[in-house]
């Protein structure tokens, strides 16, 4: 059914319609090009055909080119459909799907005509329009209705209400007792959940911590949009009568303009992820009001060179493709040969442009080589990427406090393209800098040095800033290769690599991610959302949930953007939440809805305490140890939780939480499992200290565990029944302990700072361990 000449909202210009014949049960898919009704028949066999335990036996259409593709007949073979075709231009032959689109249709205009809606979400009101069809009797049925003759019992009504009425929308964005706890809609369409409706909502959801935006790129034609109500339309003239542009400065003022007034407004759509219900707000000008300043343009970031000559920017994207041209050259990076002259098996990589808007509003373009077409051996070799551990950052900060030295943080720019490139690496020229040699042979680039997207870059890059300090006296350690020293005449400079960043120590250092923790709430929506003072959710949340529950594939891609911005979070220096972090990363693979209001219960505890941090202070400038576990408490396969902490310099230099690897047999092999990964860390934090040159402090640490039980299974130096099983790790620890490298300590549960990494805590208990972490040594 279309083309339709006003889009849908969405830009869909048609509609599929699916009629069974035996229960006349309709579905409508709205497409935007006809090539999507495969898509349409996919998703009607995935979502209806297939869980009702049915199988299509027969598909019946016309002989348009949406039917006869080859992709659609081989579908149709593929799920076992026999395909028939009505004769040309005899539409009787498909009478069931011709009525019903004629009834569908006449139902969206009487919707449209009594409602008041905008003519642009005929689209919606067409889904509408089947939904309430097939809940109303029919008589080819014996007056039974279509849902009855599918599911075999009656439909529950309970919840429809008008089309067009008003509905209201909870939210917690007040900051004051008698602030509205509501934003007034427009009920557009229903899904099967009794309890959720899809609604037209003009509100703007900035700071909600239910939902969040994304801007439709298309303004449709709102010249529809018209409202019986008896309510003063806003002006829209300035002095002179001649139409102004409308720029809301409230969200009240922003609710009469999308609802009372014919000015095209662009769409803005959030998805309800509790539900899986679509609403939409209005906003003026294409301007996107969430996370943005008032009156700021959308920013559109091209993909591809041909789009970004085509944007009004375009002198300011050419300016930054040129630039970055300019630099390939002056560096050397590439020289142009014909492709005549590419050696046989050798590929010829591809190149794109990538942009980017940088805060202060500069064009930024950078050319990238599609280094997924690389083959191993032949074009690319090692692909090691030059990063040192965190823990090896935190420890420098600790001894830039305590010897109060300068800290110092460099990023090399174009860092690859300073690299030289072993092998013979053929790319592509630029997209839009194409070129040809006299002879009228085009030419492609001979890298001379790395480029980015090449999978040997950041190895190459290592290679040669590796050299580079050498040669001025730098040594890497052999704990951290990424950590470089420079000891000579009484000057000693620590070096740190992490990629193309570069920290240097040369007074107390602090380490703060504020500005990071209010992006990544920016990002998700939750900027202005109400803090919460507690970062878990609860117990130990099971990765195995109803499968109704399950987040689409939408929900999916939201879910592990959340949980993989706080996982960088909890491992550089928010301690407070890596339990709540670990636990919900694993649940990546398939969220549901319970794991999402947990990852937005995390981003209001986040909210509430954006200026937490890591200090380093002047005394204490040694290790200090705690391991924990919680034994057994994983609801999905009875694993235990380890946790470890180790103070330096009165603040943490190494945390961790996570998953056992095996299934420990008892809390005191849980207790074992843990102290065992603290003394390897411990090991490892000894062994960078004392090849700084502080092996006088370093020379021994405490372990401090809170089982008794544990502490007498280390010290026994015979084994029974119940932990013969363990020898291996018993080896390993008494060894340790044996050199005098860790010293084994008792200390009180409710004191043991790593109890912070094991299980959830009450709000009370939490901020009592971040006390005492905070204040460790005092």
């Amino acid at each position: 059914m279309g083309p339709i000449s006003l889009p849908a909202l969405g830009g869909f210009r048609y509609v599929n319609k699916l009629v069974d014949e035996k229960t006349k049960w309709k579905e409508t898919f709205l497409m935007k090009t006809k090539r999507d009704a495969i898509k349409a028949l996919q998703l009607f066999n995935q979502s209806l055909v297939v869980p009702t335990r049915f199988r299509l036996d027969c598909l019946r259409g016309d002989k348009g080119t949406e039917c006869t593709c080859r992709e659609f007949r081989e579908y149709c073979l593929q799920i076992g459909a026999k395909l028939e075709y009505a004769s040309t231009n005899t539409p009787q032959q498909m009478g069931a799907n011709e009525r019903a689109g004629r009834t569908l249709a006449a139902m969206v205009r009487c919707i449209l005509t009594d409602s008041g809606l905008p003519q642009f979400l005929w689209g919606q009101l067409m889904q509408t329009a089947a939904y309430l069809s097939n809940r109303v009797p029919h008589a080819a049925l014996g007056n039974i209705t279509p849902y009855k003759a599918l599911y075999g019992k009656d439909a529950n009504l309970g919840h429809l209400r008008a089309i067009g009425a008003r509905a209201f929308v909870h939210v917690e964005t007040h900051t004051r007792n008698l602030d509205s706890k509501v934003w007034e809609s427009r009920i557009v369409n229903f899904i099967e959940t009794p309890y959720a409706r899809q609604d037209l909502t003009p509100s703007n959801m900035a700071g909600n911590d239910e939902v969040g935006l994304r801007s439709s790129t298309r303004v449709p034609d709102h010249a529809g949009m018209r409202s019986t109500a008896k309510v003063d339309k806003p002006s829209l003239t300035n002095q002179s009568g001649r139409d102004t542009a409308v720029k809301p400065k409230t969200i009240r003022e922003l609710r009469r303009l999308a609802l009372y007034t014919d000015t095209p407004l662009a769409d803005v759509g959030h998805r309800e992820e509790r539900f899986d219900f679509l609403e939409y707000a209005f906003v003026a000008n294409n301007t996107q009001i969430h996370g943005r300043s008032e009156g700021e343009k959308v920013k559109t970031i091209p993909n591809t060179c041909k789009k970004a000559m085509e944007l009004p920017e375009t002198k300011l994207w050419k300016a930054a493709t040129d630039k970055e041209i300019k630099s390939l050259q002056d560096l050397k990076v590439y020289k142009l040969v014909p492709r005549t002259d590419v050696p046989l098996g050798h590929n010829v990589i591809g190149s794109k442009w990538v942009f980017k808007v940088k805060p202060e509003n500069t064009h930024k373009a950078r050319l990238v080589a599609k280094g997924w077409n690389q083959v191993p051996g032949r074009d690319c070799g090692g692909t090691f990427a030059p990063v040192c551990r965190l823990q090896s950052i935190r420890m420098v900060f600790a001894i830039a406090a305590e010897k109060d030295l300068d800290v110092i943080q460099l990023d090399v720019k174009t860092a690859f393209l300073y690299a030289d490139i072993e092998e013979n690496v053929f790319v592509e020229m630029a997209p839009g800098y194409e070129a040809k040699n006299m002879e009228e042979l085009q030419l492609v680039m001979k890298l001379e040095k790395s480029l980015d997207g090449l999978a040997q870059s950041p190895q190459d890059w290592l290679k040669t800033i590796d050299s580079s300090l050498v040669e001025i006296g730098f040594f890497p350690l052999k704990s951290d290769t990424c950590v470089y020293i420079y000891d000579h005449n009484n000057t000693v400079v620590v070096l740190t690599l992490y990629v193309d960043d570069l920290l240097i120590i040369r007074g107390g250092a602090h380490h703060q991610p504020g500005n990071y923790t209010t992006s990544i709430l920016d990002r998700f929506g939750m900027g202005s959302c109400k803090p919460l003072s507690t970062a878990g959710f609860g117990p130990e949340l099971s990765v195995k949930q109803p499968e109704e529950t399950l987040l689409n594939a939408e929900g999916k891609q939201r879910y592990q953007a959340i949980i993989g911005s706080v996982m960088y979070l909890a491992q550089v220096t928010r301690y407070d939440i890596m339990y709540c972090a670990s636990q919900f990363a694993r649940a990546m693979s398939n969220p549901s809805k319970i794991h999402m209001g947990a990852a937005k219960h995390l981003l209001r505890y986040l909210s509430g305490s954006r200026d937490f941090s890591i200090t380093y202070k002047r005394g204490g400038f040694d290790l200090t140890a705690s391991s924990n576990a919680n034994g057994g408490h994983n609801t999905d396969n009875g694993k235990s939780m380890s946790s470890y902490i180790m103070m330096m310099s009165t603040a943490p230099a190494s945390l961790k939480s996570g998953l056992q690897s095996l299934t420990a047999m008892s809390t005191v092999e849980a207790e074992l499992v843990a102290s065992a990964l603290a003394m390897k860390e411990v090991i490892f934090c000894t062994n960078m200290m004392k090849e700084l040159g502080f092996g006088s402090e370093f020379s021994s640490a405490p372990l401090f565990i809170d089982s008794t039980a544990t502490l007498n299974v280390i010290g026994n130096q015979t084994f029974s029944g119940h932990t013969k099983h363990m020898a291996l790790r018993f080896f390993y620890i008494r060894k340790i302990v044996k050199e005098g490298r860790i010293s084994i300590h008792y200390i009180p549960t409710e004191d043991n700072l790593a109890d912070i990494g094991t299980e959830y805590l009450n709000k009370q208990r939490h901020q009592y361990l971040i006390d005492k972490i905070k204040n460790f040594g005092k």
